[in-house]
C-alpha cells in the first residue's frame, strides 16, 4: 500500500495539469475501479506518519477525479452509456469508493449525490433475461450479472427496491456473497 501511495503521488505530480492517459483521467468504468483499490492504500498508508501527507495529497487527488471523471457515463435516469457487463464493474466498484469514504470519514464528498447513481442499480435488473442471465449485446457477452451489493446499496440510497430485487435473485438461484450477510 505504501509503495502504491508514494507512486501515485508521484504521477499525480508529474502529470498536474496535463493528458497521462492514467486511470483517473479516464471517463468511464476504470476509474472507479481503480479508485477503490487506491482508496484503501491511502487509507492504510494514511496511518503511518511517513506516509500520511502522500496518502492525503493521492487520496484527495482520487476522490477529485472520481467524481470528475468516473462517474460520468451515468445518466440521469441511472442508466449507463456502456454495456451491461461494464455497468456492473463500474457501479459496483462506484458504491464501494462510496462506502469506503463513509466509514472512514463519514463522507462520502457528495459522491452519491453524482447523476443517476442512486438509482442505477435498476439498470441492473433491466439488463438480464428471466433467467438471471445477461442479454448479450455490444461487447457483453452472456453469463449471470451478479447483484451481491445490492443489499449495500438499499441501505446507502435508502431504497428497499435493491433488497428486492437482490432477494428475489437469491431465491432465483444467484450465488449469495458475504455483502449479503453484512448489509441484509
Amino acid at each position: 500500500a505504501y509503495r502504491a501511495v508514494n507512486n501515485l503521488s508521484a504521477e499525480f505530480k508529474a502529470n498536474e495539469g496535463g493528458e497521462s492517459g492514467k486511470y483517473w483521467q479516464h471517463i468511464g468504468n476504470w476509474n472507479p475501479v481503480s479508485s477503490a483499490g487506491v482508496i484503501i492504500s491511502c487509507l492504510i498508508s494514511y496511518e503511518d506518519p511517513a506516509y500520511e501527507a502522500e496518502a492525503t495529497y493521492t487520496l484527495a487527488k482520487t476522490i477529485y477525479y472520481l467524481g470528475y471523471n468516473g462517474f460520468t457515463y451515468f445518466t440521469f435516469d441511472g442508466g449507463y452509456r456502456e454495456s451491461a457487463g461494464y455497468w456492473c464493474a463500474t457501479i459496483r466498484y462506484a458504491q464501494f469508493c462510496i462506502l469506503e469514504l463513509m466509514n472512514a470519514f463519514g463522507t462520502d464528498f457528495g459522491l452519491r449525490n453524482a447523476p443517476g447513481i442512486n438509482i442505477s442499480n435498476y439498470f441492473g435488473s433491466h439488463s438480464e433475461s428471466v433467467d438471471n442471465g445477461r442479454w448479450n449485446y455490444h461487447d457483453d457477452g452472456t453469463g449471470v450479472q451478479p447483484s451481491f451489493w445490492y443489499y449495500m446499496a438499499a441501505e446507502m440510497f435508502d431504497n428497499n427496491d435493491f433488497a428486492i430485487l437482490r432477494y428475489q435473485g437469491i431465491r432465483q438461484g444467484k450465488t449469495v456473497d458475504n455483502l449479503d450477510a453484512m448489509f441484509y
